[in-house]
């Protein structure tokens, strides 16, 4: 069996779900102004773009097979299809992520108005 073979696709929803999280908005845009500190313990292969921003404390990650240390002012930008795990969020860690979806953007891009 070959390791992406066992890596979970996941979604938006996956994450609402998971981290129970209280978001009835959409499930192809998140806005978190608070970093949960439930995560998920496995490697996922996110349907969505996700970037962020860590105002204090500190997320490790790994991206791809690579460790990452995103602290404070760092700025963290993932997209579909890459290899994702969250390893460690430290206590207290404040931040802004948006996740969205390419039908959101398309929506969006066919609902804008010059």
């Amino acid at each position: 069996m070959k390791n992406e073979d066992v890596i979970k696709p996941y979604t938006i929803r996956n994450i609402i779900n998971y981290r129970k999280l209280d978001w009835s908005i959409s499930d192809d845009f998140l806005y978190l102004t608070d970093v949960p500190e439930i995560f998920e313990p496995f490697e996922m292969k996110p349907h969505y773009f996700a970037y962020g921003i860590i105002n204090s404390g500190s997320i490790t990650i790994e991206v791809d097979y690579q460790k990452f240390l995103i602290d404070e002012r760092s700025l963290l930008i993932y997209r579909p299809e890459q290899n994702v795990k969250v390893i460690k969020i430290e206590a207290g860690t404040k931040g802004m992520f948006v996740l969205f979806t390419k039908k959101f953007m398309d929506w969006r891009d066919s609902h804008f108005i010059p």
